[in-house]
C-alpha cells in the first residue's frame, strides 16, 4: 500500500459513496480512505475489505480529524444532508434539526477545501445535485423549497 495513491471519499457510507467506494477500490494504484460519522455502518459496509482505511469524523468538524488527510492526494465528496424542509421549522413553530444543507453541503465543504489545501490535496472533486449551476431552474426551486435550500448550498459548496 505504499506506493499507491491515497484517496479520501467524503460520504462513502451513502448511496452514491458506497458506490464510488466500490468502484475506486478495484483500481490497484489507489488506496481508499473513507470519512465515516458512524463507524458501526462503515465497519458493516467494509469490513470484509482490508484495503478500505476508514476514518471516523464529521464534515462540519474537519479540525477533529483533519491530520488524516496528511499523504490524501484526492478527495471525492458525495455528500448530502437529506432533508425535507419543515414548513413548521419555516415558520418558526419548531426548532430547526442539525445538519442543515448549509451547515453540510456549504459550510462542511467549505472547511473540507480549506483543510485539503493546507495538507496538500492535488484534487477535490464533489459529487453535488442536478441544477446547481442554474438557480432558476424549475428542478432547482422546487429542491431549494423541498430542502432546505439545498441546491443553493450545494452551489455555495461547489464556489469554496
Amino acid at each position: 500500500m505504499g506506493d499507491r495513491e491515497r484517496v479520501l471519499v467524503v460520504g462513502g457510507t451513502g448511496r452514491t459513496g458506497v458506490k464510488l467506494v466500490d468502484k475506486l477500490r478495484t483500481d490497484p494504484s489507489l488506496t481508499v480512505c473513507v470519512l465515516a460519522r458512524d463507524r458501526e455502518k462503515a465497519d458493516m459496509l467494509f469490513a470484509s475489505d482490508d484495503e478500505v482505511e476508514i476514518i471516523e469524523g464529521d464534515l462540519t468538524n474537519t479540525a477533529e480529524w483533519e491530520d488524516s488527510l496528511d499523504g490524501v492526494s484526492q478527495v471525492v465528496t458525495a455528500v448530502s444532508c437529506g432533508l425535507r424542509t419543515d414548513p413548521l421549522v419555516v415558520l418558526g413553530l419548531r426548532e430547526a434539526p442539525g445538519r442543515l444543507p448549509h451547515e453540510v453541503d456549504h459550510d462542511g465543504i467549505a472547511s473540507l477545501a480549506a483543510a485539503a489545501s493546507r495538507h496538500g490535496v492535488k484534487r477535490l472533486v464533489a459529487v453535488t445535485t442536478a441544477s446547481a449551476g442554474t438557480p432558476w431552474s424549475p428542478a432547482a426551486m422546487f429542491l431549494n423549497a423541498a430542502c432546505y435550500g439545498s441546491v443553493k448550498w450545494k452551489f455555495e459548496g461547489e464556489q469554496a
